[in-house]
Parts: structure tokens; C-alpha cells; sequence
């Protein structure tokens, strides 16, 4: 079951663990040469902490974890092919795997609700809330 946040993250959940990447609208901000930083791969995260940076034109963007849990892994192919971050972000490019047995999708909008969103936003604060 996919579901996005209004921080432009979608996640995916299956069986306790969680698939977490930048939904297409918030790629399309970044160029195809953007570097992709990862901390430390296995660890706890707790929502508002960063799972990854990314810096793109000359700017340092934080991706911050939209909810608790143990990281099991990050996608390091990101780091040797930055380009699917861009042009495949909702597959490919997708950032780290959570252990998150307690997470609850409901806390989360549909696809539907998650384009209702974007549509609401002035596109000043579009750019922003995916800067932030």
C-alpha cells in the first residue's frame, strides 16, 4: 500500500517494513546531478530526523523520517547513479528501508489525497515545504 506525506515522501508498507522515497513532484525540483549524502545506514529514526541529504544547486536539502523506526538499509545506488533519483523516483530512486512494525498508513494521504494537497499550496510554498 503506497501512501505520501505533505512533506512530498511516498511510502510503501509490507509486512512490517516500510519503502520510503521522494515522490515524483519533489525529484522534478532537483537536477539529474544531484548528491545524495546518507548517515548512518542501521539505526533508530524518529520522525524529524534525517535519513538522507541531498545537495543540488549549490543548496543542502534535509529528507527527514516521517515516522519511527529502525533503518535497515539505504538505496547507495542512488550514489553511483544520482540520475534515478530524477527520472525514477517512485521506483528506482526510491531512499532507505524502515523497520516500522506499529506504523499506521491511515496517518498518511492517498495518492488522491496527497495530489489535493499539492493543488491547495501557492507554488512559492510548494518549493518550500520540499526545501525545508
Amino acid at each position: 500500500m503506497r501512501v505520501f506525506t505533505q512533506d512530498h515522501l511516498w511510502l510503501d508498507y509490507e509486512d512490517g517494513i516500510v519503502i520510503l522515497g521522494l515522490t515524483a513532484y519533489a525529484a522534478s525540483r532537483f537536477r539529474e546531478d544531484a548528491v545524495l549524502k546518507f548517515p548512518a545506514e542501521s539505526r533508530l529514526l524518529f520522525p524529524g530526523v534525517p535519513i538522507a541529504s541531498l545537495e543540488s544547486s549549490g543548496l543542502l536539502h534535509d529528507i527527514r523520517s516521517p515516522l519511527e523506526g529502525f533503518q535497515l538499509g539505504v538505496n547507495r545506488e542512488l550514489q553511483r547513479s544520482p540520475h534515478k533519483l530524477t527520472r525514477s523516483p517512485e521506483e528506482e530512486g526510491w531512499l532507505c528501508q524502515i523497520y516500522c512494525p506499529r506504523w499506521q498508513p491511515a496517518e498518511h494521504l492517498s495518492r488522491r489525497g496527497y495530489e489535493a494537497f499539492l493543488e491547495t499550496l501557492p507554488a512559492q510554498r510548494q518549493l518550500a515545504a520540499i526545501h525545508s
